[in-house]
């Protein structure tokens, strides 16, 4: 296997990615570029990191032949911006969620990725590493939850100064379903293959507008699948929490619960009995790992597993674009 040199735009997220490209066997050069000076020279005092380039304008990253693919780690609002110049570019990209804002955006970097088959294209859904949610997946599979007729996923961000104070609220009508939402919807397909079907969504701004801001800091939505099951999203940026996520899945035959690092399962035989799971395991550093994994590998099976990974990114896009669209409606919007 080659390795391949990296680009990175963005030294916020952007550096935990450059501490992990620094250790990954298959990477050799890494080249970064953040508009604010104050993060290169932090950058420069850890002496430990190797092979990093430093560039003064982004263009250097994207004109750079060298350079394989791109890491996006910018602010949402230019995500669609640098996505596309990437494609343009010839380099696969790991882009931070969202993979842009508006329908007409994603309708212009679907007719790129079907132009470009092969430019691979990911996101960063660390969800995915979760070890409870991977052996979860394996019970879905094996038919342990029966049918599974009710999903209820909150994202609950508990950090409602990073929006006040931060690029987030700063950006016009900033989207929390795009910001945080989709990581479950994202999980919710994953674990199930649950292919949605239509969603009703209600939003608020009650926790940020004694600030000045206008967007929804509080998205509720009701999603219908194709199988008649429902799931209920809330994407719950204003609350009083430490940042956490929760997901229950109901199924005929068991349940399973997970809110606030508590993992739960009851099945149908002895319902007061709960199974409570220990040592879970995050490896967040996964994605993108088994993502350059795939790029270089030559295997048929892991191009095929990236052309359905650009594909689901688009997907999951999508459903985030129409959730958005149904509180402005007030009606049940297509998803």
């Amino acid at each position: 296997m080659k390795k391949i040199n990296v680009g990175i735009i963005g030294l916020g997220v952007g550096l935990k990615h450059l501490k992990n490209l620094s250790k990954n066997k298959n990477v050799n050069m890494i080249y970064i570029f953040d508009f604010d000076e104050k993060k290169f020279k932090k950058l420069s005092i850890n002496k430990s990191l190797k092979n990093i380039v430093k560039v003064i304008n982004e263009e250097e990253i994207f004109k750079n032949s060298k350079i394989d693919l791109i890491c996006i780690c910018s602010y949402d609002n230019y995500h669609y911006y640098h996505v596309r110049k990437a494609f343009k570019n010839n380099k696969h990209i790991f882009v931070e969620k969202p993979l842009c804002l508006k329908s007409e955006e994603l309708n212009s970097i679907e007719k790129m990725a079907k132009i470009k088959k092969n430019i691979y294209l990911c996101s960063n859904f660390v969800l995915r590493e979760n070890s409870f949610f991977k052996d979860l997946k394996k019970k879905i599979k094996n038919n342990f939850f029966g049918k599974i007729y009710l999903i209820e996923a909150n994202y609950n961000y508990g950090r409602l100064e990073k929006i006040v104070k931060g690029w987030r609220g700063k950006i016009n009508n900033y989207s929390v379903t795009h910001g945080g939402g989709v990581h479950l919807i994202d999980l919710i397909i994953q674990l199930t293959n649950k292919k949605l079907k239509s969603v009703i969504s209600h939003g608020n701004n009650i926790s940020t507008k004694i600030f000045g801001l206008k967007l929804y800091d509080c998205v509720s939505s009701i999603i219908r699948c194709t199988d008649g099951s429902t799931i209920n999203l809330i994407s719950n940026f204003g609350s009083v929490t430490p940042h956490h996520h929760v997901l229950k899945i109901f199924g005929t035959k068991a349940t399973s619960i997970y809110d606030l690092n508590n993992f739960l399962l009851i099945n149908n035989t002895n319902k007061k009995k709960i199974f409570t799971f220990k040592n879970i395991k995050n490896m967040k550093t996964g994605v993108l790992k088994d993502f350059i994994n795939k790029v270089v590998s030559v295997n048929k099976n892991d191009k095929k597993f990236l052309i359905k990974e650009k594909n689901n990114l688009i997907k999951i896009t999508k459903h985030c674009i129409n959730i958005d669209k149904s509180i402005k409606s007030r009606n049940w919007q297509k998803i």
